[in-house]
């Protein structure tokens, strides 16, 4: 808590166990500016009179438990510049007063259980940089007086029922004619029934043919597959795609899953929080950036040379905030026409335990002619790693007590010994996706 001249200006408590309603008396503290409640039990209904808080600039009560309706009365906090609502069991219309709140550059309401359809209000938001909407049931069309708002945020409307045409400014034909969109990433929108959505078959397998790119899986693995071409403006010289945060133009496909692997439905990890998915990036777009020809060129070696046991980093696209702390059941495998090297790791940005949260199978390939870089990213569970550790655990404890690289060492080879299936999904599917795998962009 924290008060200026004799009055409470932060309410900052979150991940402090707490319970039962938000007290009505929070509407007398008109000069909270700062109200941070995440991460707890927190129940009950949004009261209405939280637009009393007319200082109030942040209001993030993420990962509690409230329910009923958002209230309208939320579009009254004009000072607002952060608003998140995530992960509770909110329900009912998002509603267009929020188009109102002016000042605020971070909106997040996903994972709950909104329904309707998106206010084209939202629109109004010119300081948006952040809109996620995901994992909710919302339905109908985008609006068309959100299409603007991409050029400065990044949208999240993945997982729900939209439908419809996406607008036309969100969609290219190929790489080469890729609109630039100020460095911003492009929208999520896997996981609905929009035009373009690839739909797993009745077969036991399905088929996958996006602008030359073809691949086969499981169909119980996902409910559908969306394929996008991903724009990205040109770099300046000297310029590096890590500096602008943005990727290389390339093929994004990426697999919507409720119902297959328990690993494909959770959120995935800290780092990329991305769902399983299949890129490929044209050489000729990775050769403006020294970072990411890097990764090209050393990606090219090891593959002439297949050492059994990488002694080093093994290179990844996309570019990740993080050093890879290890690396497991590496395997060379060839696909239709190229090859590549497939392996389990981990990236962290600080030593912590190895946990399923955070494992994933990677395969960084290259086609024959060397024009394409293929990736493919699955997230895993496995019966021997945890999910995740508490830093307050007992567990986590010892944890601190050991040699950060022999642990790492003890991990991989832990990982190393477990067969194909003993890991989720087995590594053997994963393997047969990749090597049927064709790659020759229209």
């Amino acid at each position: 808590m924290t008060c200026e001249d004799g009055h409470v200006t932060e309410l900052v408590l979150f991940g402090n166990g707490l319970s039962g309603s938000l007290p009505v008396e929070l509407r007398d503290l008109t000069h909270l500016r700062v109200i941070r409640m995440f991460n707890n039990q927190l129940s009950g209904s949004l009261s209405p009179e939280l637009r009393r808080l007319s200082s109030l600039m942040e209001l993030d009560l993420a990962r509690n438990q409230f329910s009923g309706e958002i209230p309208a009365e939320l579009g009254r906090l004009t000072n607002l510049t952060w608003l998140n609502l995530s992960g509770n069991e909110l329900s009912g219309a998002i509603p267009g007063q929020l188009g109102a709140l002016e000042q605020l550059n971070y909106l997040d309401l996903a994972s709950n259980r909104l329904s309707g359809s998106i206010p084209g209000q939202l629109g109004k938001l010119k300081k948006l940089s952040t809109l996620n909407l995901s994992h909710n049931q919302l339905s109908g069309s985008i609006p068309t007086e959100l299409v603007r708002i991409l050029e400065n945020s990044w949208l999240d409307f993945s997982y729900n029922e939209l439908s419809g045409a996406v607008p036309d400014e969100w969609l290219t034909e190929s790489i080469e004619r890729a609109p630039s969109r100020g460095g911003m990433s492009a929208p999520r929108l896997w996981g609905n029934q929009l035009e373009g959505t690839i739909t797993a078959s009745n077969d036991s397998s399905t088929e996958v043919l996006f602008e030359g790119i073809r691949f086969r899986f499981p169909s119980w693995l996902a409910e559908s597959v969306w394929p996008q071409v991903v724009a990205s403006p040109a770099l300046v010289p000297g310029e590096s795609w890590w500096e602008t945060g943005s990727e290389p133009p390339h093929y994004d496909l990426s697999f919507a899953s409720l119902s297959g692997p328990e690993a494909f439905q959770r959120t995935w990890g800290t780092w990329l929080q991305l769902p399983p998915q299949i890129k490929v990036y044209p050489v000729a777009s990775l050769e403006s950036d020294e970072l990411t020809r890097a990764r090209a060129e050393a990606l090219r070696e090891l593959l002439e040379a297949k050492p059994a046991s990488p002694a080093d980093e093994i290179p990844v696209l996309p570019l990740i905030n993080a050093a890879q702390v290890f690396r497991a059941q590496v395997r060379y495998l060839d696909f239709q026409n190229g090859s590549g090297v497939r392996f389990i790791t981990q990236y962290r940005q600080d030593p912590a335990p190895v946990t399923d949260e955070e494992t994933f199978y990677t395969f960084q390939g290259l086609t024959d002619d060397g024009a394409y870089y293929v990736v493919a990213s699955f997230p895993l569970a496995t019966a021997v790693l945890p999910d995740t550790i508490s830093f307050e655990s007992q567990e986590f404890r010892e944890f601190e007590k050991m040699d950060f690289q022999e642990y790492l060492k003890e991990q991989a080879g832990m990982l190393d010994a477990l067969p194909s299936d003993g890991f989720d999904p087995d590594l053997a599917i994963l393997d047969q996706i990749i090597a049927s795998l064709e790659i020759q962009p229209q």
